[in-house]
């Protein structure tokens, strides 16, 4: 009745856009993704994705009293919603996000500045594992899927930092294994348009991902980059990653 993914990322390089629009260095996030059932008969439940990131130290944006192990609270993503498998390998979601400051906008001390909305997606699921959905064989690393919606509200930031209103998007999570299915490469893609249907944001998730335990099956580490593309500007932000995370 419950499932998801809890991990944590570190990224050795890179940049990140902050719903403000001000760029900065991640030192880390905190990721969890939670679903929980709440009408079996009918496939319909609930999900949360949740990302927290912490800033790497920098003048104006540390805490001296933490030491060595210094760090600045930047950023809560958060995205709550209904998910509905309608039919087969089809899948219904309607969600609403928040993209919220943490420690700093333009002002070095005071939060400032967030995104927020909501959207209707629909999904096809392309992996045999979406037949278990709800059971403890469900595996949601490994659920591949191409989707299409839209966004009726409200506002995001693109690579630049410049607000628009988002309109259609597509996504697709697609995964290929490499030898055996402990270890695959993965992509996460999406394209996001704004209300005029102009081409405006891809934001892109890529890599591999090792399951080395056979005792712990679950346990999988991920090397990858996550990448912001301006498709107005040709711009973009681009980060690697290291990332420990357990499928529940």
């Amino acid at each position: 009745m419950v499932w998801g993914i809890v991990g944590v990322r570190g990224y050795p390089l890179g940049e990140h856009v902050a719903s403000n629009g001000v760029e900065f260095d991640p030192l880390f996030s905190l990721d969890l993704d939670f679903n929980l059932m709440l009408w079996r008969q009918e496939n319909l439940y609930f999900f949360s994705d949740s990302s927290f990131y912490g800033q790497k130290a920098a003048p104006g944006i540390t805490n001296p009293s933490q030491g060595s192990f210094d760090f600045s609270k930047r950023e809560l993503d958060l995205t709550l919603g209904l998910a509905w498998n309608y039919y087969g390998y089809l899948e219904a979601r309607a969600f609403t996000y928040s993209f919220n400051n943490l420690n700093r906008g333009n002002n070095p001390i005071a939060p400032s500045g967030f995104n927020d909305g909501t959207a209707l997606e629909n999904r096809l699921y392309l992996a045999r594992t979406y037949a278990d959905l709800g059971t403890a064989a469900y595996d949601p690393a490994r659920a591949s899927f191409v989707s299409i919606g839209y966004y009726p509200s409200k506002s995001m930031v693109d690579a630049t930092g410049t607000q628009f209103k988002p309109g259609m998007f597509a996504r697709a999570y697609l995964i290929a294994d490499l030898w055996t299915e402990r270890f695959y490469a993965f992509g996460d893609a999406q394209f996001i348009s704004d209300r005029s249907f102009q081409a405006t944001l891809l934001n892109l998730d890529a890599g591999l991902a090792l399951r080395p335990f056979t005792s712990v099956p679950r346990l999988e580490f991920r090397v990858g980059t996550q990448d912001i593309f301006d498709l107005h500007n040709s711009d973009g932000e681009i980060s690697v990653y290291g990332a420990v995370r357990y499928v529940y």
